[in-house]
């Protein structure tokens, strides 16, 4: 009886220890698409606790926050420049250009690739304290738009927790499917 009562407790912590997990931790499989653009994309994203979209065919924007502080964003627009690949990412980097105050310019990394990527953290003032918070931006071409796949993290978030961010920037970027 004493060994049966154990194992029950056992599982019984390990029920509520998955149950209790952060919403950064467990992922679902986000299908986004605009009808009016004729694009579809797929990626492993965290399960969201907020989500909004909006769709035309002149602009797309998707954005999606957890309790825990993670966001994500999907903004597609037309791409006016070209359809190589620098276009996309050099349309969205001049609009972040206008944000010096809140972009560490010494922690930008730019990696180029089939899927651009930008990564660096935002200091944000919230109720007086400064925060260093994670950020990594996506840029792609899809069927003739330009797309701006955004994580990033508020204030609200464990900065202890810097490899789940990491771990969950790296799975959507592995998973990103157009």
């Amino acid at each position: 009886m004493v060994e049966r009562t154990k194992r029950l407790s056992g599982l019984a912590i390990c029920f509520w220890g998955l149950a209790l997990l952060p919403a950064y931790l467990s992922a679902a499989v986000l299908a986004l698409d605009s009808e009016a653009q004729g694009w579809a994309v797929r990626f492993e994203a965290p399960v969201f606790d907020y989500k909004e979209m909006t769709s035309s065919e002149i602009r797309y924007r998707f954005f999606g926050r957890t309790n825990s502080g993670l966001f994500l964003s999907l903004h597609v627009e037309p791409n006016m420049a070209s359809e190589r690949m620098g276009s996309c990412m050099d349309k969205y980097v001049a609009l972040h250009d206008r944000l010096p105050d809140i972009v560490d310019r010494q922690t930008i990394i730019i990696t180029d690739g089939d899927i651009q990527t930008v990564s660096y953290y935002a200091r944000i003032d919230f109720k007086g304290v400064e925060y260093m918070m994670p950020n990594i931006h996506y840029y792609f071409p899809i069927e003739g738009y330009c797309a701006d796949l955004h994580l990033g993290a508020t204030p609200i978030y464990d900065n202890r927790n810097s490899k789940s961010f990491e771990h969950l920037a790296r799975d959507i970027k592995h998973s990103l499917k157009f």
